[in-house]
């Protein structure tokens, strides 16, 4: 009984495959997104600290 749950779960794990295509492209996206919203941000409060300075 125990021969047949250790094959089953051996059965789960081998049928697992990562679809590294879809990683490696979600990936770049979030990190394009995330450089750019982090420039966003520095040149923001840059331009806000420089107006309210005047």
């Amino acid at each position: 009984m125990a021969t047949s749950a250790e094959s089953s779960i051996i059965d789960d794990d081998q049928a697992f495959n990562y679809d590294y295509d879809t990683l490696r492209t979600t990936g770049v996206i979030l990190a394009v997104v995330m450089f750019v919203s982090g420039i966003l941000i520095a040149l923001s409060k840059k331009f806000k600290c420089a107006k309210s300075s005047k």
